[in-house]
């Protein structure tokens, strides 16, 4: 008998094997019957880019709009060339896959054996008459947030939904951009009242850019009667955290927001703190925060930013010994 040496996920969800070295017949149903009950020890799918759809687009059937393949494995070098270092540097390896071929219209992560941190870019999505360059790199970013977005977390490693869309305009479009050019015509007044103008003011506006182009592909994908807009905010409030995919509307509010964010790129996310390194309410920004339509801000976070320990209290028998010695002060006086 053999065991697969590694587990995958293909567009459909199904455990695909790779077929490695022989084994004993008993560690096979060990491993089938890990895969079937989902106990795959840290190795989780996350959820597509997208909902899951039935939408296919083959090669030879790009649109006006869309990616050639020269366009789709430049954008996946460019984000490679950032983030496998940075990857590497906490003890993962970065591993994307790059499905041209495929004609899936999504996007996948998950986390393998031997330390790898996947990515799965398909060629359907890439050739999607609403995907542009910088769109297409947002939905690498996207997937490059379920490992390095930080909290919230939807399972394990993987960072939720809305914090993966947040972390891809927040820190990973930033460093993909460094000085690029942009084009014009995009919320040029927001960006520039929050960043001052300059490179960080135009990177905002191409994040802007990038967003808009995926919004018109949930537009496509939901058949909704127009798109989400800029100047059409989602007013709702999450009555919890919402972990899975957020409406529409509410994932180009958080692409937005991320992009008019002020945090500096060296003020790193984490996988506890939901403060490190965003714009947060707690320390009085209003713009650049997770929209309260997936996010709901942890209570205990509030409480810790508002109430700092600014040094460790004295234990009782300390304390005794500071009251009689304050209290011989006063008698000697």
């Amino acid at each position: 008998m053999v065991v697969p040496e590694a587990l995958w996920w293909g567009p459909g969800r199904e455990v695909v094997m790779v077929v490695g070295r022989k084994t004993s017949f008993f560690a096979m149903i060990a491993v089938a019957a890990a895969v079937s009950l989902g106990f795959t020890h840290g190795h989780e799918l996350c959820a597509g880019f997208l909902p899951e759809n039935d939408m296919k687009i083959p090669v030879g059937q790009k649109g006006s709009g869309g990616l050639t393949q020269e366009q789709f494995n430049a954008v996946i070098d460019s984000v490679e060339e950032i983030y496998k270092p940075i990857v590497a540097s906490k003890g993962g390896k970065l591993v994307v896959e790059r499905k041209w071929e495929d004609p899936t219209v999504n996007a996948y992560a998950n986390r393998g054996w031997g330390g790898t941190w996947n990515v799965a870019m398909f060629g359907g999505l890439a050739r999607h008459s609403a995907v542009t360059p910088d769109g297409f790199a947002l939905v690498v970013c996207h997937e490059i947030g379920h490992h390095l977005g930080g909290f919230p977390k939807k399972f394990g490693w993987a960072s939720n939904e809305g914090q993966a869309d947040y972390f891809a305009t927040l820190k990973c479009l930033r460093r993909v951009y460094g000085s690029g050019a942009l084009s014009k015509g995009m919320p040029q007044e927001d960006c520039d009242d929050a960043h001052g103008g300059g490179g960080a003011s135009q990177d905002c506006q191409r994040n802007a850019q990038a967003g808009l182009s995926i919004a018109k592909l949930f537009q496509a994908l939901r058949n909704l009667p127009e798109p989400p807009e800029f100047t059409t905010p989602d007013e709702s409030v999450a009555e919890r955290m919402d972990n899975n995919h957020p409406q529409p509307q509410c994932r180009l509010d958080t692409y937005y927001q991320g992009g008019l964010c002020t945090k500096g790129l060296g003020e790193d996310v984490d996988d506890s703190n939901p403060l490190a390194g965003t714009c947060n309410r707690v320390e009085g920004y209003s713009v650049g925060v997770r929209p309260l339509c997936w996010y709901k801000p942890p209570q205990q976070a509030k409480v810790a930013a508002k109430v700092p320990l600014r040094e460790k209290l004295p234990d009782a028998e300390a304390l005794s010994r500071r009251i009689s010695a304050l209290r011989a002060s006063l008698d000697a006086s």
